[in-house]
């Protein structure tokens, strides 16, 4: 099975999220997981050991028009994952 974490966009929330995903790891463990985030930040997500990829996402800022949430959706529904945990 192919599982996807889609990561919190603020660093804090990304660290707070860290225990968590190693949770994640250790649940599906013969699973592949891939994390989901904003470009900048996907780094601090690699310090769990056990991730298998990484899908960096264009950063949204405020006021950002909708068709950035919907090339993320598009992104994300085009990996064929079978599960999807949003923090």
């Amino acid at each position: 099975m192919r599982v996807l974490v889609r990561a919190p966009n603020w660093l804090g929330d990304i660290v707070m999220a860290l225990p968590a995903i190693a949770g994640i790891r250790r649940h599906f463990s013969s699973d592949r997981l891939t994390i989901a985030g904003p470009t900048g930040l996907i780094r601090v997500v690699a310090t769990v050991p056990g991730v298998d990829a990484f899908l960096a996402l264009e950063s949204v800022g405020t006021g950002t028009a909708g068709w950035v949430w919907r090339k993320h959706a598009q992104i994300i529904a085009s990996g064929g994952f079978d599960n999807i945990i949003l923090f």
